[in-house]
């Protein structure tokens, strides 16, 4: 690079040199540049080298459209006898200055530049001299060669896996660097796409030699579904493969048949070389595959009951699952039976196809259970047995747990609460009864409850899930009849028997709040052969006083309340013990 500084110390050449920018920048043509350009030509940048006009005088300018994420070249190399100078600007008409190039090649120069922002720039072409600087007019023959890198513009096509597939690289010809795109590495040489249709889903591996150039460096590989466009975003990042597939390591590559993906090769330095590689096939898919989608089995079931099930499969291998010669069915058991009983035809399914079924299902006894499908070559093998020219890959499909319930289900008995035929039962105070109760019975879901004082009592709860139910306040000295139904969505029982019991003529126990002495005076004892009557009010620890007791004399205490009892002490009385 030729540097040198000038001091300018005439006033008259200042004075000149202010005129300049003046005029310059009343020009909107050629304002803002190093010094006035004599033309400013618009041209249109493609990924076709082009070349400019030719001249031999003058500052000349070039306006051009941008694309955001492709790489600009402008060269002078082997066009020109000038020792040229470009520069590159972000507007039509000059304005801030964003590269230069002095010297590149030879005397010639060149910008290599990724656009960062869609829009309009300028290309300034100058002469470089000792004496007058970097912005001297031309004095020569002068062309400016322009073209952008693309590497969407060629795309090569794979025609089928394990082809092996030759890619050059141009030094200094990078597009894109994938590391903007947050991936580990920096993609510093030329781009190369290819696109590649299977034919059979199925993970496909890279198998990279690099012949030369680049035969110690990393290529970094990459892949997406053509249906997303070409262009620097969406790709997924397979590995980057060295030498004889050195850093080989994680390079399934997930396709699917009949769908076009692209493949990126970006080597991550800029040299020049050349590799081959190709795409290696999955294995080749049996004639016999099937794959399991999804189904659809009721989660509940009564003991013989019929219900339809479904199931989705996909016929992964390469023959039809023909009707006939051979006869093709998908079948379904119960875990207790000995073959498929229910079979379907398989209707032609043709290779890579799915078809939901639906099969009739009769449910056997009571229990847990599971529906297990099959496919049939009828007459040679099950798939799932994988033998005989079936797979390998193949699986039954097993269900989750399902319920079965009993056709019948029978009428409880035990845990009756209160107990059947029961007096002196409770209505009101301690221990009152509020609720009539029973054992669960096996294979019930559900309840029916009749409760009344009638002989035949009324239903009065329908379908509750619970063992008991709540009668509300009951009525004193009256006998209530009730009975229970046992039922599930299969069966309702039939119960005839109907419990009964009867209440007190009078609240149970204590009824009321903590209280002493009552009556509020001492009764005194009655004389030999009377008897005296004390009411009672049903406090808790409430006690009586009885005065003038005779020693000798034998006193009988009777009470007529349930749940209570009588506690005899003489002296004074001092809280119960």
């Amino acid at each position: 690079m030729k540097n040198f500084y000038y001091l300018l110390k005439s006033s008259k050449l200042c004075g000149l040199l202010l005129l300049c920018l003046f005029l310059g920048l009343n020009n909107n043509a050629v304002a803002q540049y190093c010094n006035t350009a004599t033309t400013n030509t618009a041209i249109t940048v493609t990924t076709t080298p082009q070349l400019t006009t030719s001249y031999n005088s003058g500052r000349r300018a070039f306006n051009f459209a941008a694309t955001a994420g492709f790489r600009y070249v402008f060269e002078t190399c082997g066009l020109s006898t000038n020792d040229t100078y470009l520069r590159l600007y972000n507007a039509a008409t000059g304005g801030t200055l964003l590269a230069t190039s002095d010297d590149f090649c030879g005397t010639q120069s060149q910008i290599s530049w990724t656009c960062p922002t869609s829009g309009t720039y300028s290309i300034l072409l100058t002469r470089y001299t000792l004496i007058n600087g970097n912005c001297t007019n031309l004095n020569s023959a002068t062309q400016v060669r322009y073209f952008y890198l693309n590497p969407c513009g060629s795309i090569t096509n794979i025609s089928a896996c394990n082809t092996n597939t030759s890619a050059v690289f141009a030094a200094n010809s990078s597009a894109w660097d994938m590391q903007t795109q947050g991936f580990a590495y920096s993609t510093l040489g030329q781009e190369k796409i290819y696109s590649f249709t299977p034919t059979q889903t199925g993970n496909y591996n890279i198998v990279s030699t690099h012949v030369s150039g680049t035969n110690t460096n990393y290529v970094d590989y990459f892949y997406k579904a053509a249906s997303g466009g070409c262009g620097i975003t969406g790709w997924t990042y397979i590995d980057d493969i060295q030498q004889n597939n050195g850093g080989n390591n994680n390079i399934n590559i997930p396709l699917t048949a009949g769908v076009q993906y692209y493949f990126l090769l970006d080597p991550e330095t800029n040299a020049a070389g050349n590799i081959n590689f190709q795409l290696t096939c999955p294995p080749a898919a049996p004639a016999w595959r099937s794959q399991w989608v999804s189904m659809v089995v009721p989660p509940t079931w009564c003991a013989n009951q019929t219900q339809n099930v479904q199931v989705t499969v996909t016929n992964n291998g390469t023959s039809t699952w023909t009707d006939a010669s051979p006869e093709v069915n998908i079948g379904c058991k119960w875990n207790g039976d000995a073959d498929y009983f229910v079979r379907v035809d398989a209707g032609g399914l043709a290779p890579n196809a799915s078809r939901t079924y639906t099969l009739a299902m009769t449910a056997p006894a009571a229990g847990s259970n599971n529906i297990t499908f099959d496919v049939v070559n009828e007459g040679n093998f099950w798939f799932a047995n994988n033998t005989g020219g079936a797979g390998p890959g193949n699986v039954v499909y097993t269900s989750p747990s399902v319920t079965i319930n009993g056709a019948t289900v029978s009428c409880t008995s035990a845990g009756i609460t209160p107990a059947n035929n029961a007096t002196g039962v409770c209505y009101a105070g301690n221990g009152a009864v509020s609720s009539v109760a029973w054992t669960a019975v096996a294979g019930a879901t559900l309840y029916d409850v009749y409760f009344g004082t009638a002989a035949n009592p009324p239903l009065v709860s329908s379908n509750q899930a619970g063992t008991a139910y709540i009668t509300g306040a009951l009525a004193a000295n009256t006998q209530y009849y009730w009975r229970v139904v046992p039922k599930n969505n299969c069966a309702t029982a039939t119960c005839p028997t109907v419990y009964t019991f009867t209440t007190l003529n009078a609240p149970c126990g204590c009824t009321n709040p903590v209280a002493g002495l009552y009556p509020a005076t001492a009764v005194a004892a009655p004389a030999p052969g009377n008897t005296t009557q004390i009411a009672t009010n049903q406090y808790e620890g409430e006690y009586n006083q009885i005065t003038g007791v005779t020693a000798g004399h034998t006193f009988v205490s009777t009470m007529n309340l349930a749940s209570a009892f009588i506690t005899v002490r003489s002296g004074t009385f001092n809280g119960p013990q």
